[in-house]
């Protein structure tokens, strides 16, 4: 249900009708009906409310660092996934793909993958996605791997399912990106904009020609943003850009 991450596979889904596949997307139905164009075949799965995005940034409250990581694995991701996880099974048996495009973080769709036999492809939805970013503290990717294969292992999957073995599309260039990247092949296939939902208003009249740094966190981490914006700007006030 984070539009942030449905936005690049818009992208990739068109791009791959271009070519002649045949494209199904199974999610929850507000979210995908904001970004997804109308003409796209829409599985639609139930939508709990206690899985929004809006909902998870809040129940992630004042939990910092890995504390909120292990919030958004225990109370977020992986509910996602048992909602989701046999309404994806049955548009996968109706629709009859060849392979399936799973955000990093609907494992859902890797389950599903893994038990059809299914080819699978990770969209990792930003840059910092495809970082080893656990690297330096073992025992907290420990802890992760462990619940995600205690997850797999409910569903009869006896596979990593974090990261495809086959391909993961990173929506950045490698010189973007800082730090040891996940083990797996990672195609940088560079930002995805084309048929993108213009429905948000934004005045762009306001841009001028200085160079323009955008800055945002994402839906579930909006929430914590407070400070760390005031700190962006007050680091901005002296340099002839535009934020």
């Amino acid at each position: 249900p984070l539009t942030g991450h449905i936005n690049p596979m818009v992208s990739v889904a068109e791009a791959s009708r271009a070519q002649g596949a045949d494209i199904a997307w199974a999610g929850h139905p507000t979210a995908l009906g904001r970004s997804v164009p109308p003409d796209h075949t829409l599985y639609p799965l139930d939508e709990p409310d206690q899985l929004s995005g809006t909902v998870a940034s809040q129940a992630l409250g004042s939990a910092v660092g890995y504390q909120r990581y292990k919030h958004l694995i225990e109370d977020v991701y992986v509910p996602l996934a048992e909602a989701l996880v046999a309404g994806v099974a049955e548009a996968t048996r109706v629709f009859r793909p060849d392979a399936i495009i799973a955000d990093q973080y609907a494992y859902a769709g890797a389950i599903v993958a893994e038990q059809c036999g299914l080819p699978w492809v990770t969209s990792a939805p930003s840059g910092t996605s495809v970082i080893d970013n656990l690297a330096s503290v073992p025992k907290v990717r420990a802890w992760r791997d462990d619940a995600l294969a205690e997850l797999a292992s409910s569903h009869g999957v006896d596979r990593p399912i974090f990261m495809s073995p086959t391909l993961a599309l990173a929506y950045t260039l490698p010189d973007l990106v800082a730090g040891p990247l996940l083990d797996g092949p990672i195609e940088f296939v560079g930002p995805a904009f084309t048929h993108r939902s213009d429905a948000v208003a934004f005045p762009w009249d306001a841009l001028d020609a200085r160079p323009l740094v955008f800055v945002a966190l994402g839906t579930v981490h909006s929430d914590a943003g407070g400070r760390f914006f005031r700190e962006v700007l007050a680091a901005a006030r002296d340099w002839d850009i535009q934020v």
